[in-house]
């Protein structure tokens, strides 16, 4: 019942904002007519003071009901609120995954090895692109020195990474090997 009094509310505000002159008697019969139909088409949510207003652009005289179903369903259709067309999920609800815990010290330490390992490896494998020597060809930031590098998988070693100590020893000889390198390279030009 409050639905159809806000949809007569409606319509007699429509009607003052449209020229003309109509008996008390016909707006009594148009209001009788309109009311229930319209409350049939349309939720009481269409039935508001921006929907007057559209459809009182569209009416110099009182209009007919095709005339306010028309500009009444053109309005709704571009203001109605959302409502999704997804079906509700049926039966039981999923298993959605309860929050982590947070990491503890052992998974944190364990990451941070993994992490430094990891450099490590890069670091290694970007160290032999490049000849030791600053000068001729600067290593990036991130490139560990070998002596660093060495010092590194040492560590990793010492806490019982097998990886690791493979990687001691071949650092170990790749250092010597420059170091004999260094001490064999006669600086001199030769001459031809």
């Amino acid at each position: 019942m409050h639905e159809q009094l806000t949809i007569r509310d409606w319509l007699k505000a429509l009607g003052t904002l449209c020229a003309g002159t109509m008996s008390a008697r016909d707006a009594q019969a148009k209001l009788a007519a309109y009311v229930p139909l319209l409350a049939h088409e349309f939720p009481a949510a269409a039935f508001t003071a921006a929907s007057l207003t559209a459809v009182g652009r569209t009416c110099k005289w009182f209009p007919s009901f095709g005339e306010v179903t028309a500009a009444l369903s053109a309005w709704w259709e571009d203001n109605q609120p959302f409502v999704p067309t997804v079906a509700l999920l049926t039966g039981p609800k999923p298993d959605i995954p309860k929050p982590r815990a947070p990491a503890t010290e052992a998974e944190l330490a364990a990451v941070s090895g993994i992490t430094a390992a990891l450099k490590a490896n890069y670091s290694y494998h970007r160290s032999r692109q490049w000849s030791f020597s600053p000068e001729s060809n600067p290593a990036p930031s991130q490139v560990l020195s070998p002596e660093r590098l060495l010092a590194t998988y040492e560590r990793l070693a010492k806490e019982g990474d097998a990886a690791a100590a493979l990687r001691v020893a071949m650092l170990r000889r790749q250092i010597a090997e420059h170091a004999t390198e260094e001490a064999n390279h006669d600086p001199r030009p030769t001459a031809r």
